[in-house]
């Protein structure tokens, strides 16, 4: 049982659009946590992420976000 209603839906400028349910963007956010982790970046760090608003920046926002 997961939630596939839609998370996020972003569309450009230019037209191309990408959206995201609940269930992938937690997958995708944990997965970039573990890799945030990895690089040894813990619990109250302090981190800077310059990304355009993209699916990778709410990823990494969630992730920064679960990495506390």
């Amino acid at each position: 049982r997961g939630n596939h209603r839609l998370a996020l839906w972003i569309v450009e400028d230019s037209g191309p659009e990408s959206r995201l349910t609940f269930d992938q963007l937690g997958r995708r956010s944990s997965q970039a946590a573990n890799f945030l982790r990895h690089l040894g970046i813990r619990r109250g760090d302090r981190i800077l992420m310059l990304l355009p608003n993209t699916d990778v920046l709410w990823e990494m926002t969630l992730a920064a976000m679960k990495l506390g």
